[in-house]
């Protein structure tokens, strides 16, 4: 049985000394974590500000909770939430069609 130079049978490098050998891909990730952590993670935690009645100058923890009160509102007033809701597919579509003919008519050429 022939082994080839430089492996042991049966035994590999541990975590430690991979993680030593290549500190540099890890160094390489960072900016990659803290932008999934930014842009992925800290917005829900906002996402409780639609569930407190939120009184600026106290903290959150003395707000009061509301639960769903604020979307029972805005959903029982059905004339205006047709309004709302017609408003914003209008500009939804107004923003995509004018993204295309921007994209369409814009050329963006390296001159290398």
């Amino acid at each position: 049985m022939t082994m080839q130079k430089g492996l042991s049978a049966g035994k590999s490098a541990g975590p430690s000394k991979k993680v030593k050998k290549d500190y540099r891909l890890l160094i390489y990730l960072l900016p990659c974590l803290v932008l999934v952590i930014a842009f992925g993670y800290v917005p829900i935690a906002g996402w409780i500000l639609a569930f407190l009645d939120y009184i600026p100058g106290i903290s959150l923890k003395e707000s009061p909770f509301v639960g769903l009160k604020y979307f029972e509102l805005i959903l029982s007033d059905s004339a205006n939430m047709l309004r709302v809701m017609k408003n914003t597919v209008v500009l939804s579509i107004i923003n995509k069609s004018a993204e295309k003919s921007n994209r369409s008519t814009c050329h963006f050429r390296g001159d290398g």
